[in-house]
């Protein structure tokens, strides 16, 4: 095994794992090309459970800009936005892909917006997943929001009892605290029946939160003694 080989493996095992051991490989070994490492890491979401960890979309982002000489760096930028318009598949890669996206456009890469928003007008075709809506409200806010109303409001078209989390919308606002988002919606819907779909199904999700936490809430030697009275009435969770 040569050293280069050796060194490779190690990155890769960092990589994998999301450690700062990948920075200082990099920094110690500059003359190593570690771009196909990256440009797969950022394709796939490597961790453990995606659901409940962070996306890595900035871990990996790191060590691109870590990479020399400058024209490897802007290879693999390319070569992670022209991976995210061509994915079609649903998973965690795509989402991180989108992140990755959304973050470079934060920055100023225009490449990076096109490649997004390509990717993003795709996921309405029937070849495509239709992901990346948390990104797009967190890069253009409002606008971006109206946008994902009016897709999902057409869905609901075909599912009227179908009910909708209002977290973009709670996003959107976070990102625009200078703009009551919830008027801006109900502004919208006026003229805009998907976005009146939309905006109809999360107000049905949060009336039924509100009703779920407005029950009285039964204290357990109550539920115990209800339980012993009427068995067949109560259940106890294990």
């Amino acid at each position: 095994m040569t050293e280069t080989t050796r060194i490779k493996r190690l990155f890769r095992d960092a990589i994998r794992r999301g450690t700062g051991r990948a920075h200082l490989l990099m920094r110690a070994h500059p003359e190593v090309n570690f771009s196909a490492d990256i440009l797969k890491a950022a394709c796939t979401n490597y961790a453990y459970d995606p659901q409940c960890e962070d996306s890595r979309g900035a871990y990996v982002l790191e060590l691109v800009q870590l990479l020399e000489p400058r024209s490897r760096r802007e290879k693999t930028i390319s070569q992670i936005l022209t991976a995210l318009v061509a994915t079609r598949e649903a998973s965690w890669g795509l989402t991180q892909l989108f992140d990755m996206a959304g973050q470079l456009a934060e920055k100023g890469n225009a490449g990076a917006r096109a490649a997004f928003y390509q990717r993003y007008k795709l996921g309405k075709s029937a070849d495509y997943a239709y992901d990346g809506e948390w990104e797009f409200v967190r890069l253009d806010g409002l606008d971006a929001l109206l946008h994902v109303a009016g897709v999902r409001g057409c869905e609901l078209a075909d599912d009227s009892e179908e009910w909708e989390s209002d977290y973009l919308i709670e996003l959107a606002q976070k990102i625009s605290p200078d703009i009551n988002i919830r008027v801006a919606l109900e502004e919208a819907a006026i003229t805009n029946e998907y976005i009146a779909r939309y905006l109809k199904a999360v107000q049905v999700d949060w009336q039924s939160i509100r009703k779920l936490n407005s029950k009285p809430k039964i204290s357990a030697l109550k539920s115990i003694q209800q339980f012993i009275e009427a068995p067949e009435s109560c259940y106890l969770s294990s």
